[in-house]
């Protein structure tokens, strides 16, 4: 899951170092499309991962650069099924739905970027069946990770998709899966996967429960599973302590997002959310942007590369 970690670097603002991290990976791409990684999500991931630096760097460059093996990529997700992926999440059965909800967020991102290409139309028909079948299988009850599963701590395989944005926070299913997930598999302050309080389910959980309840605070909700020296462990244990040393690597990507998400993007619109106090050089699909405070009053202010957007600052 490195390619989360390089949106999250890019959109700290460390976008020379998020560009070449993501060149490095392109360059493993074979002739005939495929990626050599460790999860069959991987090669999605990465698609995504380099749609959502374009579209918060605007590195036209870049993307001119990657398209040789970008295009690669995209023409084998769009021919390959699902097999299931996020086996250090979910466990050695994995979880299918979790690569398909890739799948999908990989392709449609990056036919967004690449909107010049000669395939993007089929990459983006291809995105919207695999978004299409995802939305057929969940229903109105509580979620789980794969068809043969019951709901549980693995549930935040399918909550991805909300993330994503390929489920409307609104469908009927997601408020009954936030609430499972918190009156049936909570413990320790998070989501209980891997014997603990996981910190990477519980950055999803939080994320999407932003998307359903505005006035929710996720970033609290995840300051409580931090060690005593700061650092995120894959899992927290209240008795048994912390799974792993130091950081988890995707359990502290995801939190940044979950930072940087309380900057919202939408058309022609640039939302700050409480959370963020101060900020500096900021990308953004509209240009960089800093966020100020004084006193109790905080504002934006941009440098934008085209029409400014319409500024909303929410306290």
């Amino acid at each position: 899951m490195g390619g989360v970690a390089a949106v999250c670097l890019a959109r700290f603002g460390f976008i020379r170092r998020a560009g070449d991290r993501l060149a490095t990976e392109l360059a493993r791409v074979r002739r005939a499309g495929s990626y050599p990684g460790g999860e069959p999500e991987d090669a999605a991931v990465l698609a995504w991962a380099a749609g959502q630096y374009v579209m918060w760097s605007g590195d036209q460059a870049w993307l001119g650069e990657q398209q040789p093996p970008w295009s690669r990529l995209l023409n084998h997700i769009a021919s390959t099924d699902a097999t299931p992926g996020g086996r250090a999440l979910y466990g050695m059965g994995g979880s299918r739905r979790w690569t398909r909800v890739w799948q999908a967020g990989g392709l449609l991102a990056s036919a967004w970027v690449l909107r010049g290409h000669e395939r993007h139309s089929e990459w983006t028909l291809a995105g919207g069946r695999i978004r299409e079948v995802i939305r057929h299988e969940l229903t109105g009850d509580p979620w789980s990770g794969n068809d043969q599963r019951s709901p549980d701590g693995a549930s935040t395989a399918a909550l991805v998709a909300v993330w994503l944005g390929l489920v409307s926070p609104n469908h009927p299913g997601v408020q009954p899966t936030l609430d499972y997930l918190r009156n049936r598999v909570w413990h320790g302050g998070g989501v209980l996967l891997q014997g603990g309080a996981h910190t990477a389910a519980t950055c999803i959980y939080a994320a999407v429960r932003s998307l359903v309840e505005p006035t929710y605070d996720p970033l609290a909700a995840l300051l409580g599973l931090a060690s005593p020296t700061g650092a995120f462990p894959t899992a927290r244990h209240p008795a048994r302590g912390a799974l792993g040393d130091g950081d988890d690597a995707l359990g502290a990507a995801l939190f940044g997002m979950l930072a940087l998400d309380r900057l919202q993007v939408s058309s022609g619109r640039l939302q700050l959310l409480p959370g963020i106090v101060e900020a500096e050089n900021l990308p953004t699909p509209f240009g960089r942007v800093d966020v100020e405070t004084m006193g109790e009053e905080r504002r934006m202010v941009g440098r934008w590369r085209g029409k400014a957007p319409r500024l909303e600052v929410c306290d």
